[in-house]
């Protein structure tokens, strides 16, 4: 047998825009738009996605002055800036930063930027690079009703570089410091300088079918789940046009949920005149999407790793502490991997803040409380081994410390109370 390659195309076109000086980020250059969209009318979809940027976000930063310092000239927090990069990283697997310069070159200001709003500037049709990021806040046009799309609000910035002397030539090229924009770091879950497509992406069909099936349930809530039909008015010659305005009208004023059950009253010259209403008849697919309500869910799930509990779906056990505390575990140790990418990239970036801030830039867990106790969060087996870490004088304090915070992510209170003489 000959084996054949098959190659999945990607969700969405890339081509150059001259008018824009762009590369489109789809057919209507408004894939991540779409994607928002789409995940925001599922059920879901946006519950699942709300999990998925909790427990990448966590607990914040484990040092909690990186939580409260302050990173811009809007005095934004710097665990804000985390989670709005949390929620970009894990909707469109791929994030923006903007920063700042002294003329040190040392990184003064950092701010989000929504993933959304980034372009890649156009590819050189000569060289085939690009060294900018275009940004503008309604790609998509979904707001022209508000204000008009104009090019001239398009700005374009360097991409992120650190070196000094890249810095300095971009601060020359701008013209000076009172005219340099800085730079926007661009990460792409996909690989470097390129559009990411969502981890997801495979269920975004099934999220439009949840959408879908809401807004058939939905319609038929609304007309009281009668089908649909017509309804056959014999002609009178002596009724006006008002009158008939007037008739359909009144019937209009009977449909609807809230509606149902009352009653109409019409008044006709004869029996033979009494309006007749043809059903319009089909085949019942309530069975088909009652299998499909079922599926849906399940497949979304997967797709994002997720353990059933944690959107909360009764697994025929309720919602036990240690189901809650293993499923935790789990997705906790699933998207470990994207705590550790934002870890690295605020690492990165202050390792060129003017002054020292902090050595530790690891993001702690997401843990279920079911109590206030240690027993109660932990479980037996786990209180046992602090136990005896706690009670060995073998180990120096320090070291007790590491393995507590790191083997069983206890929290510095915790910590000092067991080691506290």
């Amino acid at each position: 047998m000959k084996a054949i390659d098959i190659k999945a195309a990607r969700p969405f076109q890339t081509r150059n825009d001259k008018s824009l000086g762009i590369q489109t980020y789809g057919e209507g250059n408004n894939f991540p738009q779409q994607v928002a969209k789409i995940v925001g009318a599922s059920c879901t979809g946006k519950s699942c996605l709300n999990i998925f940027a909790q427990f990448v976000y966590g607990d914040g930063f484990n040092d909690h002055g990186l939580q409260d310092l302050v990173v811009n000239r809007r005095r934004q927090k710097l665990g804000a800036v985390l989670k709005a990069v949390a929620g970009d990283f894990t909707k469109f697997n791929g994030f923006a930063l903007h920063v700042n310069y002294n003329a040190n070159y040392q990184i003064v200001e950092i701010q989000h930027v929504p993933f959304e709003h980034c372009r890649f500037e156009k590819v050189d049709s000569e060289t085939g690079e690009f060294h900018k990021i275009a940004e503008h806040d309604d790609w998509g046009r979904d707001f022209e009703g508000i204000k008009r799309f104009r090019k001239q609000d398009i700005t374009f910035y360097d991409m992120f570089d650190p070196r000094p002397e890249v810095i300095q030539a971009q601060v020359d090229a701008a013209g000076g410091w009172d005219k340099y924009r800085g730079q926007i770091l661009y990460y792409s879950g996909d690989g470097e300088r390129t559009y990411p497509t969502p981890i997801y992406e495979p269920e975004l069909t099934d999220m439009r079918i949840e959408e879908a099936i809401s807004n058939v349930l939905g319609r038929n809530a609304a007309n009281n789940f009668f089908p649909a039909g017509a309804l056959v008015d014999i002609h009178n010659g002596d009724q006006s046009e008002a009158e008939a305005k007037n008739t359909i009208d009144m019937i209009h004023k009977y449909q609807g949920a809230e509606n149902a059950g009352t009653m109409m009253y019409m008044q006709v010259g004869s029996k033979d005149e009494v309006p007749i209403f043809i059903p319009f008849t089909g085949e019942n697919y309530d069975k088909h999407f009652t299998q499909t309500q079922a599926t849906i869910p399940d497949n979304i799930g997967r797709m994002f790793n997720q353990p059933p509990i944690l959107r909360a779906k009764d697994v025929g056990a309720n919602f036990g502490a240690d189901l809650m505390i293993n499923a935790y575990t789990y997705y906790n140790t699933k998207t470990s991997g994207d705590r550790q990418t934002l870890s690295e990239t605020f690492r990165m970036l202050f390792e060129r803040w003017p002054q020292h801030v902090a050595d530790d830039f690891a993001i702690r867990p997401l843990s279920y409380i079911a109590g206030n106790s240690l027993l109660a969060r932990l479980g037996q087996t786990a209180v046992d081994k602090i136990m005896e870490i706690v009670k060995d004088t073998t180990i120096a304090d320090d070291q007790k410390r590491s393995m507590l915070r790191f083997g069983y992510d206890l929290p510095d209170d915790d910590i000092d109370k067991l080691l506290s003489k």
